[in-house]
């Protein structure tokens, strides 16, 4: 009976250390597993940084200034202008010159109407230097630079630059031009420039000044020398008063010169913008529809 009971008691025990031992181990097992964190996913298409990206093409903005009229980029506009430098990088082999690619992404909006949204117009291409490139195709990973610029409606208002996938499409990200902020900086900085000219005309002036009337400029009377340049009743201009007033003839006739030229500089200047224009127009149209059939 005894050896029965003791039988008994260790084949219980042996139960129970087994069924321990299994507790342990699917707790190590379960300790043992690694957990696997999926990393976010970055967007495919952004505007971040300056920066836009979408699928077939890259923009990059580079600079930017406010130019009031009748200055360097903007000498024919009514109005301030916000002026945008950028470079465009076609991804594709499609057909992408970088104003089309700029208009196709980007729209500018002045919030000043508590009523309505303010979009911005399109002003004058600001810098000359892009005239004959700007509708040209950019190749495959080809970059070109470009600009382009927005009529102001006011110099306080600040400016929300909007990034959409294609003309309307979602939406990929703002940027925010404070225009009192840009319009203090530009001013500081040309008052700094104009300073430093000053001071060096000043001292050019300073080493360049006239001196008395030389010998040569004496007329003799009686025994002694006399300066007719002292004489009140004299008619004489000094040489310095003669070299004067010619200058000051030369630059009434070049101003008279730059009026007529400028002029006719703007007449022709306004229709290649125009011609140029109603070319970007149709080229985005086109751009536009291949998108559209590419999607269906």
């Amino acid at each position: 009976m005894k050896k029965s009971l003791t039988l008994g008691a260790v084949f219980v025990s042996s139960l129970i250390l087994a069924a321990c031992g299994n507790g342990n181990t699917k707790k190590d097992s379960s300790s043992n597993k690694t957990v696997t964190v999926a990393k976010p996913k970055e967007d495919k298409y952004y505007f971040k940084n300056d920066e836009l990206r979408i699928h077939d093409l890259k923009i990059k903005i580079t600079n930017y200034k406010v130019i009031p009229v009748g200055e360097k980029g903007n000498e024919y506009g009514k109005k301030p202008v916000l002026a945008i430098w950028y470079k465009a990088t076609n991804l594709t082999n499609k057909e992408i010159d970088p104003n089309t690619a700029w208009m196709a992404t980007f729209e500018a909006y002045q919030d000043n109407n508590k009523n309505r949204e303010n979009k911005l117009n399109v002003g004058s291409l600001p810098d000359q230097k892009f005239l004959d490139t700007q509708q040209e195709n950019i190749k495959k990973n080809g970059t070109v630079e470009n600009a382009v610029a927005y009529e102001l409606d006011d110099n306080k208002t600040p400016v929300t630059l909007k990034a959409t996938q294609g003309v309307g499409g979602k939406e990929l990200g703002t940027k925010t031009f404070k225009i009192k902020e840009v319009l203090t900086n530009a001013s500081s900085s040309a008052s700094s420039e104009s300073s430093e000219t000053s001071s060096v005309q000043s001292t050019s002036t300073s080493s360049n000044s006239t001196s008395e009337p030389k010998d040569s400029d004496m007329v003799s009377v009686g025994a002694g020398k006399y300066s007719q340049y002292n004489d009140p009743n004299s008619q004489t201009d000094t040489p310095k008063e003669e070299a004067e007033l010619e200058k000051q003839v030369s630059r009434m006739n070049q101003s008279n010169n730059d009026d007529d030229k400028y002029g006719k500089l703007g007449e022709a200047q306004q229709d290649l913008e125009d011609s140029m224009y109603q070319k970007g127009q149709d080229t985005m149209n086109a751009y536009l529809n291949g998108m559209q059939n590419a999607g269906n």
